[in-house]
Parts: C-alpha cells; sequence; structure tokens
C-alpha cells in the first residue's frame, strides 16, 4: 500500500508540474510572440522533467550534511549519519520519479496532440 500511495503522489504532483509550466510558459509565449507555439510548451515541460530528474539523481551522489553538537559522540553521529542519508535519497528518489513522471505525462500528451491535430 506504500508503494502505491507514493506512486500517486508523485503522478499528482507530476501532473501538476506540467500544469503549471504549460500555463506559465503559454502565457509567457503569447505575451512574447502573440500566440502560443504548442512546440515550445512541449520543450519546456521537457525542460523541467529533465532538470528534476537530474537533480535528483546528482542529489545521490552527494553526501548528507548534519549539523555538529557539542554532544555528538561516534554512536549518535552514525545513527544521525543514517538518518540524514536515508532522508536524502527519499528526497532523491521523488525528484528523479516526479521528474521522469513529468516527461512521461509530456511525453503522452504530445503524442495524443499530434495524432490529434
Amino acid at each position: 500500500m506504500g508503494v502505491l500511495r507514493t506512486w500517486l503522489k508523485n503522478l499528482r504532483t507530476s501532473t501538476f508540474i506540467v500544469l503549471i509550466v504549460s500555463v506559465v510558459s503559454g502565457i509567457y509565449f503569447f505575451v512574447t510572440n502573440g500566440s502560443i507555439v504548442l512546440d515550445q510548451v512541449f520543450i519546456a515541460n521537457f525542460a523541467v522533467g529533465t532538470v528534476l530528474a537530474t537533480g535528483g539523481i546528482l542529489l545521490l551522489f552527494f553526501p548528507p550534511m548534519i549539523k555538529r553538537d557539542k554532544l555528538l559522540d561516534h554512536s549518535t553521529y552514525l545513527q544521525r549519519m543514517g538518518d540524514a542519508r536515508e532522508k536524502k535519497r527519499k528526497i532523491a528518489y521523488d525528484m528523479l520519479y516526479v521528474g521522469l513522471g513529468v516527461t512521461a505525462i509530456t511525453a503522452v500528451v504530445e503524442l495524443v496532440v499530434r495524432l490529434f491535430i
């Protein structure tokens, strides 16, 4: 049940990001060019999806940083480092899945638009 809930949360987030990027890029291109070009809206969505997925992948390669306290000995340091590593890994996977979701949703929408328009 936890995997399905996480997948649905990432799908909702991806859909929301696609809608926001489409509206913002559509308004921007309408103001600058006087018309909305769908190719530019799709490219903007692909760019956002790629940035999110790349950020998620890069986040996996950097170690987590924790604050140093005066009361931090070796055992609590290892415990806190493990917790921070797990939290950072979850954030990185979420970013990666949302980026891939944005790219997949944009690809499906572009395919449907190209077939019917």
